[in-house]
């Protein structure tokens, strides 16, 4: 017998890892608003990843609540002494060392992902720290630009009253000389 026969399940999926449900020999939970399903860790990781308050089905992603999960408990019209029913059991007891070499082996890559992780932190904090130089540098030569345009207005402003200054100082001038011609005059007049 082909194991599509004896495992309807045996072509679902779980949309979360993509590893095949085994509703049999594997725990599974179902989102009862949508009624998809996932395994129960997948779909428990999954609410840890969501933000709080917006936790979402992954895949019609309607709103819900982890008290809208479900698990679901199936039942095998097959005798507990049924070979097919053992076979499908017998992957799930393994060897102990072979046990804890994947436990090593998954701590290992817990390892280097926190290690990553701390890295991409490290270079986000490198990064928010030269922005917050370049914001204060920003606002430095914002400061320069400002100081630097009121001075030129004040160059300006002065610049225009000295030249109002000088322009009355040489009317007042003409006029004196204008005056002391005048008087020149007469004088030679008088003599």
């Amino acid at each position: 017998m082909s194991d599509d026969t004896t495992q309807p399940f045996a072509k679902t999926i779980c949309s979360i890892c993509h590893e095949h449900l085994k509703p049999i020999v594997e725990n599974l939970q179902a989102i009862s608003i949508c009624g998809h399903v996932f395994h129960e860790l997948c779909i428990q990781q999954w609410f840890e990843y969501c933000s709080k308050g917006k936790k979402q089905c992954p895949i019609c992603k309607q709103t819900c609540s982890v008290a809208n999960v479900s698990r679901l408990y199936f039942q095998s019209p097959s005798d507990s002494n049924d070979p097919s029913l053992s076979q499908v059991l017998q992957p799930h007891k393994e060897d102990p060392d072979e046990l804890k070499l994947e436990v090593r082996r998954l701590e290992g890559k817990i390892n280097v992902l926190n290690s990553a992780l701390e890295y991409r932190d490290n270079e986000l904090e490198n990064i928010r720290n030269e922005l917050s130089v370049c914001k204060d540098q920003l606002k430095k030569e914002a400061s320069l630009k400002n100081e630097a345009l009121e001075q030129t207005r004040t160059i300006d402003g002065l610049h225009k009253s000295k030249t109002w200054e000088l322009e009355q100082s040489e009317l007042k001038c003409t006029k004196l000389q204008k005056m002391n011609l005048r008087l020149a005059e007469e004088l030679v007049a008088l003599k």
